[in-house]
């Protein structure tokens, strides 16, 4: 136990590296029951300026196509400070208890450069799918450094 043995420092540590700020924490407090300390660990940072500025996207929706595909279309309004940015979706039949396959994982779509803003749409073939109306989906935005 920390705070009962003089040789171990309990203190927090603070790293900044070129991929962000790396704290280590030790949980400093003992219950007398040996049962795990309940409560969380608080970090404040103050005066902490952003790494970066994200882009801003939604979005928009999703149509049947006159081929029988799916038509998935997001809208980026605001590209952030990244160098680029490639945009994707996923989709899943949506999730339900009564459907079979509940918690099924997500389908990615293949992802595709953007360099501006405006409405994006990709077309997509989903299978063993009986209406469009069970398909959830969501955009995926990777920002390239």
């Amino acid at each position: 136990m920390v705070e009962y043995q003089l040789a171990n420092d309990g203190k927090a540590r603070l790293e900044q590296t070129p991929d962000g700020l790396n704290i280590s924490l030790v949980r400093a407090q003992r219950i007398y029951n040996n049962h795990k300390w309940p409560n969380p660990i608080v970090v404040k940072l103050t005066n902490v300026q952003p790494a970066l500025e994200p882009a801003h996207f939604k979005t928009v929706k999703a149509e049947k196509t006159s081929n029988g595909n799916l038509k998935l279309t997001a809208d980026l309004t605001k590209l952030g400070n990244g160098k680029a940015y490639r945009l994707g979706f996923e989709y899943r039949p949506v999730q339900s208890s009564l459907n079979e396959e509940f918690n099924q994982k997500w389908t990615e779509t293949d992802v595709y450069p953007i360099t501006q803003t405006g409405e994006r749409s990709l077309e997509i073939v989903v299978n063993n799918i009986k209406s469009y109306d069970e398909i959830e989906y969501r955009l995926s935005c990777i920002r390239m450094v």
